[in-house]
């Protein structure tokens, strides 16, 4: 009814206040125990039924916070990773409140200044395997990546380094680290003449040192 949508655009309003201040949460939401939006930071989703979400199921189960594994948003279409914790009235539990968290800023902050030499770089691997971050946003869960040779290379790896020729006939190398809590893969890849560049430029400081030093003598 409309004193109930009046209630709910109010409380939406408030829970949008509070997400704008934090720059990291992308949407904030309230639901009922159906998983039907009552309020939300975003008022588009308000009486969509969440109800399928990993989240909402894990905290109406159990009653107790839950965080989610990063994972692509049906809503916004980005990265992102929930927090979810349980509403209790009187003690009696009557609904579940979330707030996504957008992981570009982390990309941003932690991922996207790794470089290795002129061209290497870091991308982020989501728990099924499909690209999550990578400085080419195309290739962000494409999930036709798979059928390609030196994609099924990095998944079948799992964890460690490698080296290997990529499709442009270029030496590769790659390092693999997972978080088992997140799922979350870091990939480092390079050029193995990127990779060792640096002691490239050290050898042949060297070497223009020891010339100087007989010119000397």
């Amino acid at each position: 009814n409309t004193a109930d949508r009046t209630r709910q655009l109010a409380l939406s309003h408030v829970l949008e206040n509070v997400c704008n201040s934090y720059v990291n949460f992308e949407r904030m939401s309230i639901y009922d125990l159906k998983g039907d939006t009552i309020a939300s930071s975003n008022p588009k989703v308000l009486g969509d039924n969440f109800s399928d979400r990993e989240y909402f199921t894990k905290v109406a189960a159990t009653q107790k916070p839950f965080s989610s594994a990063p994972f692509l948003s049906r809503v916004s279409k980005s990265l992102v990773m929930v927090i979810a914790v349980p509403l209790f009235r009187d003690g009696a539990f009557v609904g579940v409140m979330t707030g996504n968290l957008n992981m570009a800023h982390f990309y941003t902050q932690q991922v996207k200044p790794i470089r290795v030499g002129s061209s290497g770089y870091a991308f982020v691997l989501d728990p099924q395997g499909l690209i999550a971050m990578h400085p080419n946003k195309e290739l962000e869960f494409n999930k036709d990546l798979p059928e390609i040779p030196e994609y099924r290379r990095l998944l079948k790896m799992g964890h460690g380094l490698d080296s290997f020729v990529d499709s442009q006939g270029d030496t590769v190398i790659v390092y693999l680290d997972k978080d088992e809590k997140s799922g979350l893969t870091a990939v480092v890849r390079a050029n193995e003449s990127d990779a060792f560049s640096g002691l490239v430029d050290i050898r042949n400081s060297c070497l223009v040192y020891q010339s100087d030093a007989a010119d000397e003598e």
